[in-house]
Formats: C-alpha cells, structure tokens, sequence
C-alpha cells in the first residue's frame, strides 16, 4: 500500500497562477502534478513537465538533429524534446534516445523552468578547477624537454613535480597533476 503524502492544492494554484512563476516557467508551460507517492522524495520527482515548443524552437531543434556537427548529448537532448513535445511517454523516450530516465527527466524539466538553451547546453561539471595553467603547462614541457638533473639519466615525475613547484608559485604539486598533463604534451 502507498502511503499519500498530503499537498495542499490551493497553494500549488496559486503558485502556477503568479505571474513571477510564469516568466520563471519559460512561457507559462503547465506543470502537472501527480500525488501519489511514497515519501517526499517520490513526490518531488513526480512533476511532470509538458513540453510545447514554439515553431521556432521544433524548427532549431530539427536542424540540430538533422545535420551538422554537435556534440552527442546536445543531440540526445535535441531528440528528448522532440520526441516529448510530439508526446511520447518518459520511458519510450529514454527506450528509443538510449538514455536514462533521469536523463529525460532533467532535460524536460530544464526546458520548462528555463528555456531551450538551458535545456541544450552543458552545465558545469563538480570538482576541483585546474592546477596549471597553460603557461605552466609550457614550462613543464620545456622542463621536460631540457637536460635532467645531475646524477639523474631522465627526468621523472616527481623530479617534474618538485621543479615546477621550484619554478612556479605552487606550494605543492603531486606526480599525478604533472601525469595529467603528460599526454597533452605529448
């Protein structure tokens, strides 16, 4: 047996009826709302996003997945709100894109609260930025390329991380950023 969890309707119509809430749902795009859930969190990925998009926008999109070169996401998205504006359910988009159904999901709902670039382009991925710079990573390779140091036949990583650290302005650096940036010097 599911358990409800108790919304109050006068709020949620009240909120879909704000005129503040239609300019932050890109053209007023209807939210539908299905209670049945089993905790908070099911309730919350129970909105449903419509998505209608304008000529245009289905004009933008077929020319994207029609030819020209972008990138594999851009086009899977492309093909999710093509394929939900022509109706198809969440799980026979996510069959036939090849994509989870999170996956549809986001993109619906960035389309919706956002616009047709929100839900097309990247979004900043987590984690730590990068520790050189490309003239750092200049002076790596001319580091690299220069004659190792006395009593040494060939330079290793840590010997690269202790000189650049010798060189630059860094407090530390470990042997796995400079194996990083191997490969592109290369």
């Amino acid at each position: 047996m599911q358990t409800r969890v108790k919304v109050n309707k006068r709020q949620i119509l009240a909120l879909l009826g704000r005129k503040a809430f239609c300019r932050a749902t890109h053209v007023c795009h209807p939210i539908q709302l299905f209670v049945r859930a089993s905790n908070a969190e099911e309730a919350r990925m129970n909105v449903r996003y419509r998505v209608e998009l304008s000529p245009t926008e289905r004009a933008e999109l077929t020319a994207i997945v029609s030819g020209g070169k972008h990138a594999a996401r851009k086009l899977k998205r492309a093909q999710i709100l093509l394929a939900a504006h022509a109706g198809a359910s969440d799980d026979d988009i996510a069959t036939s894109v090849a994509v989870g159904g999170s996956t549809v999901y986001r993109t619906k709902q960035r389309f919706v609260l956002g616009n047709l670039e929100a839900a097309l382009s990247e979004q900043p991925r987590p984690g730590a930025g990068r520790k050189l710079s490309g003239k750092e990573e200049a002076l790596l390779v001319a580091t690299a390329c220069s004659k190792p140091p006395q009593g040494r036949a060939r330079w290793t990583l840590e010997l690269l991380a202790g000189a650049m650290v010798s060189l630059t302005e860094h407090v530390s650096l470990s042997r796995e950023t400079v194996r990083r940036a191997w490969p592109k010097m290369t």
